[in-house]
């Protein structure tokens, strides 16, 4: 998939289905080893697939990426780099030993962004469009964060 075959979101913006996480609900983090388990990404460092973004106002939104297990974990921070049509897919040991592997859970409930088939279809795209992008996309994919951010704040 090219750079420009990411389709812009629509607008207005759809609402999103939402999913609560559970004050207390163990949540499993794969993280650079220079973050503490619970530390947001301050938006600095190299783009993913949500992050970094701004809010209506242009301050960059502070993310945190966790997952209900630890191979969810994995699968998006070790190895969302390699490229789905690679024949051989391999990550750097270096990569894999500059992280950790941490469980953290909220102090309070959080609201989530639900992003399954049919919310993506919402918002015209597909699965496919989202998450079989390489990494050369992120910049683009992140629009998901920031139009339902502008969405949420009537903007």
């Amino acid at each position: 998939m090219s750079v420009s075959s990411v389709r812009p979101p629509p607008f207005p913006f759809p609402s999103i289905n939402s999913q609560r996480v559970t004050k207390g609900s163990v949540l499993h983090r794969t993280h650079g080893s220079s973050f503490r388990p619970a530390q947001f990404n301050p938006c600095m460092g190299q783009p993913t697939r949500f992050a970094p973004f701004q809010d209506s106002a242009g301050t960059c939104v502070l993310t945190l990426y966790a997952a209900t297990s630890r191979e969810a974990a994995a699968l998006e921070s070790i190895f969302h780099d390699i490229e789905t049509t690679a024949v051989f897919k391999t990550v750097r040991l270096d990569v894999v030993e500059s992280r950790s592997v941490s469980r953290i859970a909220p102090k309070r409930d959080l609201l989530v962004a639900g992003l399954f088939a049919s919310d993506l279809k919402a918002c015209g795209i597909s699965r496919g469009d989202l998450i079989e992008t390489p990494k050369s996309t992120y910049g683009q994919t992140a629009f998901l964060g920031s139009s339902d951010s502008r969405r949420q704040s009537g903007r």
